[in-house]
């Protein structure tokens, strides 16, 4: 399966990384990944080494054969190859690196031909990705198409971004079958006994990426009486991101305007922890917000779900989706808006 080759190919290079190893030397399929990991970084600055070889060592997970063919299971095998005609349009958001693999994957697993759109903020990683999935099997080379434009005889649209580019995809491709992506948030639920392991884990979930993703826990509900000061020593091995002028620069923003606000908040080095009731928060701040019966917590989020994409937790609260530090680990399972996007294709 060549969608497995790139996956272990991908976990093997991220390995090297994260191990410290000089990658300039790398030739073949991994000088394709490392030029365009280096290109990413440079032409946007959201986009950092570490960051992104999380967000390919996740997508190299996703593609563990094991885990590729447990997921298919779930569909049937004569509609998975039936010969599809036609292509996807797939409009990818830029906000995390590679974000719009899994529309990627979806479309040409299901047999169609991918045409997709790049953000300006993401250009280089899908296409690298292409290109060495082509390399594991050629045949691929003719269903996947990259242009500046959707073009207008697609079978069906799936495009992500927020909540006003929601109004524009109407317009545009409303008439076609689709799946349009809007703003979603995640969030976590603490309980005042998690390990120190999982706290580490909530960092990840909180400062990967920079909080740009719709997994990025956004708020963190905990228990009454619960000390912040046990989260910013948590989050202490995270202080890297106050170095990144960006960042840098919000964090101090939003200090300066809830002090003028008169808004309840207290700052870290690394972050904002803002009283609000709100879901989405601003880059540097998480919302926390306190509750003294996990049972209404679980009513609350219930009554949010069509804005949610995680909630994570430990395994001791039943609700939580994912376990803390897994937010950007998703499975091949794991759609983005809980909108199952290869049985989409496959009803087409």
């Amino acid at each position: 399966m060549a969608f497995a080759g790139l996956g272990e190919l991908l976990r093997n290079l991220s390995e090297e990384y994260f191990s410290g190893k000089d990658l300039k030397a790398f030739t073949g399929d991994a000088r394709i990944m490392t030029d365009a990991v280096s290109q990413a970084c440079s032409s946007n600055s959201w986009f950092i080494p570490l960051h992104v070889w999380h967000a390919l060592n996740s997508i190299g997970l996703m593609l563990d054969e094991g885990a590729l063919r447990s997921w298919l299971s779930n569909y049937s095998p004569q509609r998975l190859e039936a010969r599809k005609t036609g292509r996807i349009g797939v409009v990818m958001a830029g906000n995390i690196p590679a974000v719009g693999f899994h529309d990627f994957l979806c479309t040409l697993i299901s047999g169609y031909e991918f045409s997709g759109k790049l953000s300006g903020a993401d250009s280089f990683l899908l296409p690298a990705l292409a290109q060495v999935l082509v390399n594991f099997r050629p045949g691929f080379n003719r269903k996947i198409h990259f242009s500046k434009q959707i073009a207008p005889d697609c079978r069906a649209i799936i495009a992500t971004g927020s909540n006003n580019t929601n109004r524009f995809f109407e317009f545009l491709y409303g008439g076609k079958p689709h799946i349009f992506r809007k703003n979603r948030n995640s969030v976590a639920v603490i309980t005042g006994h998690e390990s120190e392991h999982e706290m580490a884990g909530l960092g990840e979930d909180i400062f990967l990426h920079f909080g740009l993703g719709c997994r990025s826990v956004s708020k963190i509900y905990l228990p009454e009486g619960y000390e912040l000061t046990k989260l910013t020593s948590a989050f202490d091995r995270f202080d890297y991101v106050a170095g990144h002028l960006r960042y840098s620069d919000n964090l101090k923003y939003y200090k300066a305007f809830y002090s003028l606000l008169e808004r309840s908040f207290t700052a870290s080095e690394t972050l904002i922890f803002l009283r609000s009731t709100d879901l989405a928060s601003p880059v540097s701040v998480v919302n926390v917000e306190y509750y003294n019966s996990i049972d209404k917590t679980e009513w609350e989020l219930s009554a949010v779900k069509h804005q949610l994409q995680c909630i994570a937790g430990c395994d001791r609260i039943p609700f939580c989706t994912v376990a803390l530090g897994q937010t950007q680990l998703p499975m091949p399972q794991d759609y983005a808006d809980r909108q199952d996007t290869l049985r989409f294709l496959l009803d087409l």
